[in-house]
């Protein structure tokens, strides 16, 4: 499953996109528990959200790419905005872990605790899953629970 798309930098143009992107996996990947979709919504509209206020400063005119793919048990995500780029170490402060409640500065250090290896490379922010993982992590909750 490879869908790419390219959108305006507005947080509506994301929502429609995280809700096509989520439908299809749900659809084509049916299997797969509901955590798993609801991660791959997160993950898409932080960096799509951080894509269009940090990247594109909100303008419409300019645009953000967004790659998904799934290839066997990963998944891949690749968002490119129009912006200069950034530092991943500069963007996630030391101390994010003490606040994950503050209202900034905490989407990748969240993206990363779900399970993703995130990664930038300029104005391109990657991040991978593996499936098998966020799967076994289901397993091991729902014993937790029981």
């Amino acid at each position: 499953m490879k869908l790419h798309f390219e959108i305006a930098s507005t947080f509506e143009a994301v929502d429609q996109v995280v809700q096509q992107i989520v439908k299809t996996f749900k659809n084509d990947f049916p299997n797969h528990p509901p955590r798993t979709a609801f991660i791959i919504d997160f993950a898409l509209r932080e960096i799509m959200n951080n894509a269009v206020e940090h990247g594109n400063r909100m303008d419409v005119n300019k645009r953000v790419l967004c790659d998904f793919y799934v290839e066997e048990q990963r998944i891949y995500l690749a968002i490119t905005d129009e912006g200069s780029g950034f530092e991943l170490n500069k963007a996630i402060p030391e101390d994010v872990l003490q606040d994950l409640t503050r209202e900034r500065n905490r989407g990748l250090q969240i993206i990363s605790l779900m399970g993703f290896t995130v990664s930038v490379l300029g104005s391109s922010v990657r991040a991978e899953l593996n499936l098998e993982t966020v799967e076994k992590r289901e397993v091991i909750a729902s014993e937790k629970r029981s």
